[in-house]
């Protein structure tokens, strides 16, 4: 998961440096990594890494699971049920815009978790919104972006090959210089 937030922001500041959807965080506490994703349309994921385990919360706006369906606002029962006091952590940074939360899962080492939650009808979101995480990198960076890649390019950048000139040229011959150094640098990534 961390290495296709890395690539996914690697590729979004070489592509679309004005509109930027995925970030990553490499020094987000001590030992602690965090990755996000906004649709520019109010809906977003946070992915919390730690020594300790790792916390994915996320909103979909339009879901029927939205604290925002009642007033005043409140969490859709059960959606933070279970989560390991080793991880409430991701319950009380106000960066992860806690009253927004429509799903909430965690791991801790030994497989994916979610509290005891009734889904609604149309769900909570997480199926479109996490969707970069089960798609092949190079079936769901073309989606994303709307626009052809060089399939090599895409597997240099999912596997950590050094961004050269040719391969950033492959990828976008129009693209912010400074951003794409400021990124490899926090993304991990060599640039030639």
């Amino acid at each position: 998961m961390q290495r296709t937030l890395r690539s996914l922001t690697m590729l979004d500041a070489i592509v679309a440096p004005d509109f930027r959807a995925f970030e990553w965080h490499p020094r987000w506490g001590k030992r602690q990594q965090m990755g996000a994703f906004k649709d520019g349309s109010g809906n977003f994921f946070f992915a919390w890494f730690s020594v300790k385990g790792t916390v994915i919360r996320g909103f979909d706006h339009e879901s029927k699971m939205s604290p925002f369906q009642h007033d005043p606002p409140r969490e859709w029962p059960g959606l933070t049920k279970g989560l390991p006091a080793a991880l409430s952590y991701a319950k009380k940074e106000p960066a992860f815009a806690l009253e927004e939360l429509t799903f909430c899962t965690w791991n801790t080492g030994d497989g994916w978790k979610c509290g005891p939650v009734k889904m609604a009808k149309r769900g909570d979101g997480s199926e479109e919104l996490l969707a970069c995480f089960r798609s092949d990198f190079s079936k769901f960076a073309p989606k994303h972006f709307d626009q052809k890649f060089d399939r090599s390019a895409l597997d240099a950048l999912r596997d950590f090959k050094p961004l050269s000139k040719p391969l950033l040229d492959s990828i976008s011959r129009d693209r912010d210089q400074a951003m794409v150094k400021e990124e490899a640098k926090l993304c991990g990534f060599v640039l030639e």
